[in-house]
């Protein structure tokens, strides 16, 4: 007898589906349930509720069970409509089987709709491929409202997407599930106010990152970035002796021209810290960018601290 997790009996029925043994595929979903319960993994397998569900419905759609998948079309596209972090894993099982669903499901010649931007005249959109995507001019006196009138019977999807980077020094701090630390020092140590420093200073950032979460027992693949001002160079502790800065409780370690990326895990409660040996390299004012940590398959669970203004004067300069 067949001992499969639900989700992986949805699988190996698609697969003896794709492979012309629709009968087979059919006895084993027969009385298979849809319903997945709620869980998000961080390493492993990397999976999610979403992408198990769409894993179900990917099948349906190739068993063409179209009216079991309706509802799981409906869930599907409602997350990813949220504002819910989903890890590219997730992203892709859920447009594959999105776009399965959409493939096969009869659509009219042409569909459409009517919407209104930012108070600008309404604005009719026919269209021929099950999806379009309208970029949306943002101005100074933009007032952000959308206005969708759907002009068929069938059910429409509506999603909106924003992106932007803040202004430098606009940033905010953050402490979601972690917390992030940063301290300046000499190389032996002591405290270092970084606001103006002299040509050919050594500055040690000091980086602790602590696991304050309750969800997770342990925090899996961490990524934390130290970006560094363009008038400072990094001073590679691979390439020179230097052990008061030798960082070796990582996975990784990625070490660029201007930055450096760590990924580790953090147990609850426990902390880990990093140190980067810099240089004052350069005269001039730059910015120094936010340090920031967070889980790279969910990016809710994140910290971060904002950047500054520093200054590189030269060497017996008034500070």
């Amino acid at each position: 007898e067949l001992s499969l997790p639900v989700v992986a009996t949805w699988r190996l029925a698609a697969a003896y589906q794709m492979a012309g043994q629709p009968e087979v595929a059919e006895q084993l979903v027969k009385n298979l349930d849809t319903s997945v319960d709620e869980y998000q993994e961080l390493f492993y397998t990397y999976g999610s509720t979403l992408r198990d569900e769409a894993m179900i419905l990917e099948t349906l759609c190739l068993l063409k069970q179209m009216d079991r998948a309706l509802p799981i079309v409906q869930e599907v596209s409602r997350v990813l409509c949220t504002k819910r972090y989903l890890s590219t894993q997730t992203t892709a099982f859920a447009l594959i089987a999105m776009a399965r669903y959409a493939g096969i499901t009869k659509l009219d010649d042409k569909w459409g709709f009517r919407y209104t931007w930012n108070y600008d005249p309404p604005r009719l959109v026919s269209e021929s491929a099950p999806m379009v995507q309208l970029p949306l001019p943002i101005t100074d006196d933009t007032s952000g409202v959308v206005t969708i009138v759907n002009k068929m019977d069938m059910p429409l999807f509506a999603r909106l997407i924003l992106e932007g980077t803040p202004p430098a020094g606009r940033e905010k701090a953050a402490e979601n599930g972690m917390k992030i630390k940063v301290r300046y020092t000499t190389p032996k140590g002591d405290t270092l106010d970084i606001a103006k420093l002299e040509q050919g200073t050594d500055v040690v950032a000091e980086v602790t990152v602590t696991h304050t979460g309750s969800d997770y027992h342990q925090y899996h693949e961490l990524a934390l970035t130290t970006i560094m001002p363009s008038g400072w160079e990094i001073r590679n502790q691979r390439m020179e002796s230097l052990s008061a800065t030798v960082n070796s409780n990582f996975k990784f370690q990625d070490i660029r021209d201007d930055r450096v990326h760590t990924y580790f895990d953090l147990s609850r409660g426990k902390s880990r810290t990093y140190r980067f040996l810099m240089n004052a390299s350069y005269i001039g004012r730059f910015y120094l960018p936010m340090v920031n940590v967070e889980a790279m398959y969910d990016a809710t669970i994140n910290a971060r601290q904002p950047g500054r203004w520093i200054e590189v004067v030269k060497p017996g300069s008034d500070r």
